[in-house]
């Protein structure tokens, strides 16, 4: 399916010609809208169903929407068949490739202009629950642009991939000996600590080189799903002939010796992915902390065939070249204090050495650019990072075993201390989500040790408060319509800057939607 927004002149004025007579306007503007959905209706019940509407329109000019499920239509064409259709002439076309939200955000523009488009033709196209999931946290749409192979080849090597993107890049931008065909020859599995960037420029490379039909695509976080199997099936129909990239950032196997993928990515997904093969393009991506679960991705989809692309690694002098690079690009001075960093004989990663280029500099700003703020350098001394205080931590080491739980806290805490040490001597400081969950069964210290983590936040200074905020299912469902959402709210501005601590969470989970629980 393709989605686009299409510019258009027409050969006269829409609204001037007709505004003079308010009888005239009204009758005009029935007919227009009538003809539009007899338009659509009769797309609708082809085999290549599509629609289009006016989102707007000013004197000649008029801005349209467009989807199309047949991914090679001529849309150019398909646009004017549309204004002859309502029996205006269009003289002048240019169209751009739009996501699906966006298509849909469209719609209610035309109202303005009155343009009032029949949204229950969309109906049978079923996106009604996919636009509201476009808005989850999990899935997003992009729009992908034209690269040429000298820019993704710089890609390759400013991320250090060049011994497995480089040859990708190479075999996508030769052009095949047959000519334009259908289908999709591989899938990607990419790991890296800059997978996301290689994604996003395999994407452009494969458009650019006409192996994709459609400039969209979609990410689905994995390691954020929260979905129904009719939402992701309803996702993969729609996202037919374009491509989905599988993040996988962020999941690990519980056993790293034997992996197995079904420990982290549901089986529908599978299922989806041998179904749509030969019709969408899976990128996996995955960071480089679980280096296992490429293979067992791989394994699970033992049909497919995958091109694997992954970080190279540096050492020596090929890593003080690197960094020598970097200065060059920045425009800075390479010194043999950033030299320095490297260790001999250890191989680094590009997004490693990139860490090192930055904490140099952030020196040197602070130093020798600016020599007037050198004195804060001795806050690189300050050894508050180095113990956590408070007796909530005393009352955390005396619990018996819960080891996994302290060693969890006590990297929570020692980072987030870390960052601001970081913050007050103007190095860039990386905030990372605070927040947990805390499982098990019945007597097993879960309310007392999230008790205590919220006095050692607030003991060690991690928060501006560091107040504990506990409610429950009866602190945040309504007891009428309406209510809810109000103590829900509450609730959050109460905890700002605290802890807000949700004992029995589960309660909130009904057995029936759309309840007060899932509102709240």
């Amino acid at each position: 399916m393709r989605c686009y927004r299409a510019r258009c002149i027409l050969e006269e004025s829409i609204i001037r010609r007709t505004r003079d007579n308010e009888e005239e306007y009204d009758t005009f503007f029935d007919e227009k809208n009538q003809l539009i959905n007899e338009f659509n209706e009769m797309a609708r019940t082809m085999s290549n169903r599509s629609c289009a509407f006016i989102s707007s329109a000013v004197k000649d000019q008029a801005i349209i929407g467009v989807m199309m499920t047949d991914i090679e239509a001529d849309v150019k064409a398909y646009v004017k068949n549309f204004f002859s259709f309502i029996k205006l002439e269009c003289v002048d076309i240019s169209f751009e490739e739009i996501t699906v939200e966006t298509f849909k955000r469209m719609i209610p523009n035309g109202y303005h202009d009155n343009f009032k488009f029949d949204e229950e033709l969309l109906n049978d196209y079923e996106l009604d629950d996919l636009f509201s999931n476009y808005r989850r946290s999990y899935i997003s749409e992009n729009i992908t642009k034209s690269i040429d192979k000298k820019d993704a080849l710089t890609v390759a090597k400013k991320y250090l991939c060049s011994d497995t993107f480089e040859p990708e890049l190479k075999r996508i931008f030769r052009k095949n000996s047959v000519g334009v065909t259908k289908g999709i020859p591989v899938h990607y599995l990419v790991q890296s600590d800059n997978a996301h960037r290689l994604a996003d420029t395999l994407v452009s490379a494969l458009y650019s080189n006409n192996r994709l039909g459609c400039a969209r695509y979609t990410v689905l976080d994995l390691y954020n799903l929260s979905a129904r199997s009719s939402d992701i099936r309803e996702l993969f129909r729609v996202c037919s002939g374009s491509t989905i990239i599988m993040n996988c950032c962020g999941l690990k196997c519980t056993n790293s010796d034997n992996c197995t993928a079904d420990e982290t990515i549901p089986d529908i997904l599978f299922d989806l992915i041998n179904a749509y093969k030969n019709e969408i393009q899976f990128i996996f991506t995955f960071s480089n902390d679980g280096p296992s679960l490429p293979d067992a991705v791989e394994e699970k989809l033992g049909a497919i065939t995958f091109v694997k692309l992954a970080d190279d690694t540096v050492e020596n002098e090929d890593a003080h070249k690197y960094l020598r690079k970097l200065c060059r690009e920045e425009n800075t001075s390479c010194d043999k204090d950033l030299l320095s960093l490297c260790a001999k004989d250890t191989p680094y990663r590009a997004s490693e050495l990139m860490g090192m280029y930055d904490t140099w500099y952030s020196n040197v700003l602070k130093t020798k650019i600016y020599p007037q703020y050198s004195n804060f350098k001795k806050l690189y001394d300050r050894e508050e990072a180095k113990e956590i205080k408070g007796s909530a931590y005393s009352e955390l080491q005396e619990l018996i075993g819960l080891d996994s739980a302290k060693s969890v806290i006590e990297k929570a805490i020692t980072y987030s201390k870390a960052q601001k040490i970081f913050a007050d001597k103007g190095m860039k400081e990386s905030r990372t989500a605070m927040h947990m969950v805390f499982t098990g069964n019945p007597g097993t210290a879960k309310t007392t040790v999230a008790r205590l983590f919220a006095r050692i936040l607030k003991e060690n200074g991690v928060l501006s408060k560091g107040d504990l905020i506990e409610c429950g299912r009866s602190d945040l469902v309504g007891k009428y319509v309406g209510w809810t959402a109000v103590q829900v709210k509450n609730m959050f501005k109460k905890a700002k800057g605290s802890v807000l601590f949700i004992d029995e969470a589960y309660s909130l989970c009904d057995d029936r939607s759309g309840s007060y629980g899932d509102e709240a």
